[in-house]
């Protein structure tokens, strides 16, 4: 739930944008890899386009769940019109065996 999906990230001065579409704790990663970004990090303050929930209006429905930034074994709050729930990905399991 802390995880969050960054769609892009917008430098202050000068503005650009560099769509990412990754999850938040890949990001560090991410721009010491690009150069253009590693440069700008020194000297502007980015700003993040991101999700933080994904239901119906999430426009990449496509991606896997690994892809979306969320771990084996993870449990998901899901809401729904009779609750909240929580799913554990226990499905996860035979990945380790």
């Amino acid at each position: 739930m802390n995880n969050k999906f960054i769609e892009t990230i917008i430098s202050d001065s000068p503005e650009k944008e560099f769509e990412v579409r990754i999850p938040e704790s890949k990001l560090d990663e991410v721009i010491a890899g690009n150069t253009e970004m590693r440069m700008l990090s020194y000297r502007t303050i980015f700003h993040k386009k991101f999700f933080e929930n994904i239901d119906v209006s999430f426009p990449y429905l496509d991606l896997t769940l690994k892809q979306i930034g969320i771990p084996h074994y993870d449990i998901l709050k899901v809401s729904t019109e009779k609750g909240e729930f929580f799913v554990e990905l226990s499905a996860d399991k035979k990945l380790f065996e």
